[in-house]
Formats: C-alpha cells, sequence, structure tokens
C-alpha cells in the first residue's frame, strides 16, 4: 500500500513509501505517523504541496539562505549542532536492528509498533505463533518463546545506544571545558557522530 510522508512540522510533502502489513492482522497496514494514504497533488510550480487533513498547495515561506565561506560557527552553536548530530546517530543505531541467534531484527518504529502488536496478542493467547518478518528477506515463526528471548537482547541494543550517546555527550562536554578554544574546537571535531 503507497503512503505519503509530510513534515513534521511545515507538513510539507516529502515523498511516498509502502506501508508495511501488520504481522498480526492480515490485510491490516501499518500507517506511521506523518503519513497519509490519500495521494497529493501534481506538483505546481511556485507552490509546495502541505497536508492540513487535505493535501493543499501553498507558498513556500522561507528560502535558504547562501552560507558566507568565511563564516565560521561559533564554538556553541558547533556544540549544539555535534549533540544534535550524536542524537541523530543514536536514532540511526537504534533504528538499524539488532541480532538474535544468526537473525538481524528490525528494530525501526514500525517494527517497534509491531512488537507491541506482539506482546499483547501473546498476552491474550500464550499459544499464538504467526509468520514474522524479521528485517529484509529473514522470516521466522514468531512464538511466545522467541518474542520471551528477544526482549533481553532488544533491551541490551536499546541501553546500548543510549550508552553510546551519554558518552559522546560526555565527550562533547569535555571538549567544552577546555580553556584553548582551538583545541576545544579540534576535540569537538573529533567526537563521533556514528556508532558502531
Amino acid at each position: 500500500m503507497l503512503i505519503y510522508h509530510y513534515h513534521p512540522t511545515t507538513k510539507e510533502y516529502m515523498g511516498e513509501g509502502t506501508a508495511d502489513e501488520s504481522p498480526l492482522e492480515p490485510g491490516v497496514y501499518l500507517v506511521p505517523a506523518h503519513a497519509t494514504t490519500t495521494a497529493p497533488p501534481t506538483a505546481m510550480s511556485g507552490k509546495i504541496r502541505v497536508w492540513r487533513g487535505e493535501w493543499l498547495f501553498e507558498d513556500k515561506q522561507f528560502e535558504e539562505q547562501p552560507v558566507d565561506p568565511g563564516y565560521e560557527p561559533s564554538i556553541h552553536d558547533m556544540a549544539a549542532a555535534k549533540l544534535e548530530s550524536i542524537n541523530s546517530g543514536k536514532n540511526s543505531a537504534l533504528d538499524a536492528g539488532f541480532w538474535h541467534d544468526g537473525v538481524l531484527f528490525d528494530s525501526d518504529y514500525k517494527a517497534r509498533l509491531a512488537y507491541l502488536e506482539a506482546a499483547t496478542q501473546f498476552q491474550l493467547d500464550p499459544e499464538f505463533s504467526t509468520q514474522w518478518k524479521a528485517s529484509t528477506g529473514q522470516w521466522v515463526t514468531m512464538d511466545a518463546a522467541l518474542f520471551a528471548a528477544l526482549i533481553p537482547v532488544y533491551r541490551e541494543h536499546v541501553q546500548a545506544c543510549f550508552a553510546w550517546q551519554a558518552a559522546r555527550e560526555q565527550d562533547v562536554a569535555a571538549a567544552m571545558a577546555l580553556e584553548d578554544e582551538v583545541e576545544a574546537r579540534a576535540a569537538l571535531a573529533a567526537v563521533s557522530e556514528v556508532m558502531g
């Protein structure tokens, strides 16, 4: 099923994607936040397509300004940008999946919703099992025993992602504590933004 993504703040059309079928309810598709099944109209010159419960054309409000090539951000702006990149790196790692018994299991937003549905299903019927798409091209039979085995592995994955973020934020704080600004900038630039 095709879905159409829009920006969470500006509501501007961002592109199309495909909704995944619920592993617990065949024929029901999982539509994520900031997406709709309503196709946007054809693009119009000078306008943007915006979701307001329906697709509307609006004037683009902000034009991107060119950056002065001689501009050097303040050390505080540099630290703020680094912290934002670290958060994005943590989110990417969090969504990248986790391994259990040689199988990669998805851990993105849609997968987390599916795990919540599965947890409810196993509470209602401990004998329930279903074919489960662990990740692209990897199928398993999800039953209560496998689900129980996945919980601590997933928890460890999440904790590792947040521990990495906390350690990188400490690196940023340590860089900002340096008295020499040149050293501080170099230390900030050296802080990793990618987990792995």
